[in-house]
């Protein structure tokens, strides 16, 4: 099936009232690199729960992890299923990222303020760069004004599947905040931003020091 074609697919319920904003402000937290929090182990309360004398529901399981262990377990699940809808694209998790990044930041970005802003380190990055390259969604062009810095920008075949890639998210994202009020994604969102600033003050901080 073509990416373009699970739009309609996608929607549940095809007289639904959707979601009028395109995307929602926590999206953008959702694409963050995380991978650090996947240390946790699924079962860090199985002990505990195992020893109590009645029944824990899957619900009640989850609330009872970290913070950080929760937010983690969120993003691989919404990574994965963006993952399976955008198969035929052939991008994957890492790609479809930078693609995004890429469009939020505007043409003619350097490879290291898109390293800086994705939170990764430069190999990987250089992969994800060199398969997009192939796929002809990516372009690399030297900086006129020093040789040894590449620039990037998408393509107009990168903004085209790029643009399929945000329908299906946008769909997803509608989907995903059903039956919340709209003042408890706003305080959401508020909050996610303020984590997020304060896990680049601790990198930052721990930078200074090891230095």
């Amino acid at each position: 099936m073509r990416a373009d074609a699970l739009i309609p697919a996608l929607s549940h319920g095809r007289g639904r009232k959707q979601d009028p904003e395109p995307i929602h402000r926590f999206s953008q937290f959702l694409l963050f690199s995380l991978a650090f929090l996947d240390t946790y182990r699924d079962n860090y309360y199985c002990g505990r729960v195992i020893q109590e004398d009645f029944p824990v529901s899957e619900e009640d399981l989850f609330s009872r992890r970290p913070m950080g262990m929760r937010m983690a377990m969120v993003v691989r699940q919404w990574r994965a299923i963006i993952d399976d809808a955008i198969l035929d694209t052939g991008l994957t998790q890492s790609s479809w990222t930078v693609m995004m990044q890429l469009q939020q930041l505007g043409d003619n970005v350097s490879v290291s303020e898109l390293a800086e802003v994705q939170g990764i380190e430069l190999p990987p990055l250089m992969r994800t760069l060199s398969q997009l390259e192939k796929q002809g969604y990516l372009l690399r062009t030297t900086s006129p004004y020093d040789k040894r810095i590449r620039l990037l920008r998408l393509t107009p075949e990168g903004n085209a599947v790029l643009k399929t890639l945000t329908q299906v998210i946008e769909t997803f994202q509608a989907r995903v905040s059903q039956n919340i009020a709209p003042e408890h994604i706003d305080i959401f969102s508020a909050t996610l931003n303020q984590i997020a600033c304060n896990l680049r003050s601790i990198r930052e901080e721990d930078n200074k020091t090891q230095k």
